[in-house]
This record gives C-alpha cells, sequence and structure tokens, in this order.
C-alpha cells in the first residue's frame, strides 16, 4: 500500500477562505489524507484557529503584499521549514496547492 497523501494548502492574503471551512470539515470527515495549512498574511488570520479546532496543522507566515518581492523572500524560509518539517518524498504543485505523500 502506499503512503497516504499529505496536502499542503498555502494561501496568500486571505484572511478568510469561505470554501475553507466546507473543504475542512469534509476533509476530517474522510480521515484518509493529511492536510496542513499555511496562511501568508499581514497579520495573524483567524482562520488559524479553525483550522486547528478542526484538527489540522495551520500555520501563519507573516507576508504583505504591499511589498511583494521583499515579503516572498522573507516568506520562502518559513514556507521551505515547514515543507521540510514534514519531509515529503516528492511534491506535486498546484496554484496554491503541494500535495506530497505523507
Amino acid at each position: 500500500m502506499s503512503a497516504p497523501l499529505h496536502v499542503l494548502h498555502t494561501f496568500a492574503n486571505n484572511a478568510t477562505v469561505p470554501y475553507l471551512s466546507w473543504f475542512a470539515e469534509r476533509a476530517a470527515r474522510e480521515g484518509n489524507v493529511r492536510y496542513s495549512f499555511v496562511n501568508m498574511h499581514p497579520s495573524r488570520p483567524a482562520m488559524i484557529d479553525e483550522m486547528r479546532q478542526l484538527g489540522f496543522a495551520c500555520e501563519w507566515i507573516p507576508y504583505d503584499d504591499r511589498h511583494r518581492k521583499s515579503g516572498l523572500l522573507r516568506a520562502l524560509p518559513a514556507l521551505y521549514r515547514h515543507i521540510r518539517k514534514h519531509r515529503p518524498r516528492s511534491c506535486i504543485a498546484t496554484c496554491s496547492t503541494i500535495a506530497c505523500p505523507a
């Protein structure tokens, strides 16, 4: 049997994502895929607490899109550390999601 899939969702500049609560609740019910969320936003978004209450890892990386280039350069090391913490063997990246075997 192959390793379970670990999906790392990254969001930039969204303090709230309307469909995320629905998605997270469904993911919690399914239980066969591991989900983590990373939110890149200037201030700590409230959705982090909501995702943690559902049992998902959720981290905040300070990021200000008013200074897009320098903000991204500051945020990338933190994003890299988060990915390395989970030690994926391979990753598939799409617009805002990175899917990695756990």
